[in-house]
């Protein structure tokens, strides 16, 4: 459990980092303060429209156009750490999904339905984010961090 929690801290440090850094690149690129807000929360908002978490990362790299933003963005590699850092195998908790869930067909058998929050996690992102990318996310946030 130590290391889940650090794995969370860790990324959302990285997350915070990267932030910061594009507000201190804008800030320095762009003569006024202004156009600089507005260009660092313009990115932040692509960062957080394409990170996996608004829209399922399987509906996202369906279409080339959303998976080049998906791919690019820091906040992909972000959410996908922390989330998987906290849920990604994880047996010891369940999780009670209701008939009116998307996921109830692909999960469940009978009403009222329980099963562990790895099931869920693995179906809420179709298989596609697992624990054993963290390193992989970790060093791209830190490329991400270094050539900013």
């Amino acid at each position: 459990d130590f290391w889940r929690g650090f794995g969370v801290y860790l990324f959302f440090g990285l997350n915070t980092a990267i932030y910061s850094y594009i507000g201190q690149m804008f800030c320095f690129l762009v003569p006024g303060q202004g156009t600089a807000i507005v260009l660092a929360n313009i990115f932040i908002g692509l960062n957080n429209a394409y990170s996996g978490f608004i829209a399922s990362p399987a509906l996202l790299t369906k279409n080339f156009f959303f998976a080049v933003q998906y791919y690019f963005v820091p906040g992909h590699y972000v959410y996908q750490g922390m989330v998987t850092s906290l849920f990604d195998a994880d047996y010891s908790r369940n999780v009670t999904i209701l008939e009116e869930s998307i996921y109830f067909d692909q999960l469940c058998v009978s009403d009222p339905c329980t099963v562990f929050v790895n099931d869920y996690f693995q179906a809420f992102f179709d298989g596609m984010w697992s624990y054993a990318t963290n390193n992989k996310d970790l060093g791209i946030l830190v490329l991400w961090s270094v050539c900013i």
